[in-house]
């Protein structure tokens, strides 16, 4: 029951949006993230965080090949470490909202660009080892890290009818790291999604 009333406002939010010359769409896929910046004292043995990105996205036209395209994506990010017998992985989870500016191209099979700030809101920081209770597994970072996110995505990708494959790199400016921790510590995030639009 809880799924037909999704379906159904979902299918009335595309109707609406057509009419409008507006388009809805979803889209999801898999993110790649570390650290960047900062005195980080252990560069050689950063590694990647591997995670999931999915949301929902409105495309404004705005006359010719631009559009103005506001999303709401979650995002897991942060990154991992690979000590000599410690292996630590930072998880930072946040709603994500970019703006993005997109040009496409073409017809048929349509090229496009997007570029755009974003900002996040955490919803959750901690670490977790392999070590079981000899290591911090689960251990809260909330106070360490800062409950916003803000930077800048740019990427590009393909609209085979009403199928979307792209690629994106988002970059934070403003620092993780909490103003007790003197480390300016930046998300930095490739992704690949796939998505539809309504």
């Amino acid at each position: 029951m809880r799924w037909n009333a999704i379906a159904w406002a979902l299918v009335g939010a595309a109707s609406a949006a057509s009419a409008q010359g507006m388009e809805i769409g979803v889209k999801g896929g898999l993110s790649v993230a570390e650290f960047s910046g900062g005195d980080n004292d252990f560069d050689e043995a950063e590694g990647s965080r591997k995670g999931l990105v999915a949301g929902a996205f409105l495309a404004f036209p705005l006359g010719g090949p631009l559009s103005l395209q506001p999303e709401a994506l979650f995002a897991q990010k942060g990154s991992a470490y690979d000590f000599s017998d410690l292996d630590t992985t930072i998880k930072l989870d946040y709603v994500e909202v970019p703006l993005l500016l997109k040009a496409r191209f073409g017809v048929g099979i349509r090229p496009y660009v997007f570029a755009g700030p974003y900002v996040g809101f955490r919803l959750s920081a901690k670490a977790d080892s392999d070590a079981g209770d000899d290591g911090p597994d689960g251990l809260d970072l909330e106070d360490e890290t800062k409950g916003t996110d803000y930077g800048y995505v740019a990427g590009a990708g393909l609209e085979i009818g009403v199928v979307l494959v792209e690629a994106r790199y988002a970059r934070g400016l403003g620092g993780i790291a909490s103003d007790e921790i003197e480390d300016d510590i930046d998300n930095a995030v490739w992704s690949v999604l796939v998505g539809l639009r309504f």
